[in-house]
């Protein structure tokens, strides 16, 4: 093999792993997008079984207050998950360049 073919599959390559990298990404966007909109469904879903027919705006707005409220706290709760999470993984990390030996 000469090196313009040689060079020729490297290009080719390089370019179906950009092509693969941006397939991945647009799936995970659009995975993003469908758990959001099946969340907007639950919370209609929720929403709906508060109502009835005798409540008053009051009633209502006491009702979305506490469904806010308690989005909000399981919001935190997993935002102070996520910083745990990468505490952890700063750990491992500095664990793993601990055994990482530079050769010269």
């Amino acid at each position: 093999m000469d090196n313009k073919e040689t060079f020729g599959h490297i290009l080719e390559y390089v370019n179906l792993n950009r092509a693969k990298n941006k397939l991945l990404r647009e799936t995970a966007e659009n995975d993003l997008k469908i758990h959001s909109y099946q969340s907007r469904i639950t919370l209609i879903d929720n929403i709906n079984e508060y109502l009835a027919d005798d409540l008053t705006i009051d009633n209502v707005r006491q009702i979305l207050k506490e469904m806010k409220d308690s989005y909000a706290d399981r919001l935190d709760e997993k935002r102070i998950l996520n910083s745990e999470l990468s505490k952890k993984r700063r750990e491992i990390r500095a664990k793993m360049r601990e055994h990482t030996v530079v050769k010269k």
